[in-house]
């Protein structure tokens, strides 16, 4: 999270960041998985199940009742699948 956070352009532009979010969290999620085996093994124990981030964050999560973007679920599904590739 302190990564995510140090990548918004400073003077913050609510634009920029909004164009280049994702790409910053995939990077995150990326490294943090490349610097662990057991989060990387965990990753791929969930075999083709579909990933629910419940949060109330409208972007990264899914909240039962006011939806959401699930962004972070689907980054997580996306590396799955390159991970499974390259096996």
């Amino acid at each position: 999270e302190q990564y995510y956070h140090s990548q918004k352009p400073k003077p913050f532009d609510d634009a920029a960041w909004e164009a280049q979010r994702v790409d910053v969290m995939r990077r995150a999620v990326r490294a943090k998985v490349a610097a662990s085996a057991e989060v990387r093994q965990l990753l791929l124990a969930t075999g083709d199940h579909p990933l629910l981030s419940i949060k109330a964050d409208r972007v990264w999560g899914f909240d039962p009742k006011r939806g959401g973007e699930n962004m972070l679920a689907r980054l997580l599904e996306e590396l799955r699948h390159e991970l499974r590739a390259m096996s």
